[in-house]
């Protein structure tokens, strides 16, 4: 399954009696971050309080002018509707690699699609992006997201990538909130897995430039179901952050080094809470979840350097 401009469109009609204004809360935040340097957690987590459940999104627009239908109790949103995040560092490592190596971007883990939308825009007239996000709550924030941008070349698929294909029962994603028109009960739901290679075998990917992984997913899974794709393609990879107190919540980074480079050679980059993609040492590799700082591992080919 997966839905198309048509159906963005009509996610985004269906969402509108459940928008409600939050400015105000964007211009407390943005006075915090002024004072403070970064985005405060802890004012989102007081704010919240007075924001209304019944209408809990809104329109927004990031500092890069990507358009978005967000969730105010999520920070994510709120630090990309206050301007207050410090921007798409894949966004722009990503760029100046597509420009010498075209091809599909799988986003995966997408959320409310704020990221993908970026890429697309970037990708407009080009190969096309496809964006899986398995929690429905977040993929039709997504299709709206995509709407409000008039993104044409982008699908979207309600599904879970992993590395087998089938079907599972899976409670509510932590950082999803709940909708306005679920019930408790929709807390539990079936969710469709499927894994890249055996979306490669079907023809639904075709030649996989990036493989962007997000929050949330389990990139060891993820990249074990995608060894055909790497072996062939060497596409860019870029795992999910790491903070310090989740080190272990997934595999290792030099797990998935060994998983990485028993399909293709890669060479490594590393952002510490969004600064730019550096090279690293990987005698120095086990050691970059011992800080405080969110960290996020950028894959590149080996051949394209």
């Amino acid at each position: 399954m997966q839905l198309l401009p048509a159906d963005f469109r009509y996610c985004l009609a269906e969402l509108q009696p459940w928008i409600g204004y939050y400015g105000w809360m964007w211009t407390v935040l943005r006075a915090r971050r002024r004072r403070t340097g970064t985005f405060s957690n802890d004012a989102h987590s007081a704010l919240r309080r007075f924001g209304n459940p019944r209408r809990p999104y809104f329109v927004g627009t990031t500092r890069f002018g990507v358009r978005f239908v967000g969730d105010y109790r999520d920070a994510r949103c709120a630090a990309a509707a206050s301007g207050t995040d410090e921007g798409c560092l894949e966004t722009r490592f990503v760029e100046s690699r597509l420009a010498r190596a075209r091809g599909q971007i799988l986003d995966i883990g997408c959320g409310p699609g704020i990221g993908a939308a970026e890429l697309a825009r970037f990708m407009v007239g080009s190969d096309d992006l496809l964006a899986f996000e398995p929690d429905w709550t977040w993929a039709r924030l997504a299709a709206a997201t995509f709407a409000l941008n008039d993104l044409n070349n982008i699908r979207l698929f309600p599904l879970a990538i992993d590395d087998r294909d089938g079907e599972v029962v899976r409670g509510k994603l932590d950082h999803a909130p709940r909708a306005p028109y679920e019930s408790p009960a929709a807390d539990q739901r079936s969710v469709l897995i499927r894994s890249v290679d055996s979306l490669f075998e079907q023809g639904v990917i075709s030649r996989p430039a990036l493989i962007h992984l997000h929050k949330g997913v389990d990139a060891e899974k993820a990249l074990e179901g995608a060894r055909s794709v790497i072996a062939s393609f060497t596409p860019i990879l870029i795992l999910p952050p790491q903070p310090s107190n989740e080190a272990r919540s997934n595999a290792p980074f030099a797990e998935i080094r060994h998983l990485i480079e028993s399909c293709a050679p890669y060479t490594y980059r590393v952002m510490r809470n969004r600064c730019a993609p550096v090279p690293i040492d990987f005698v120095r590799f086990d050691d970059l979840s011992a800080g405080n700082a969110n960290v996020r591992l950028c894959c590149d080919s080996a051949v394209a350097g």
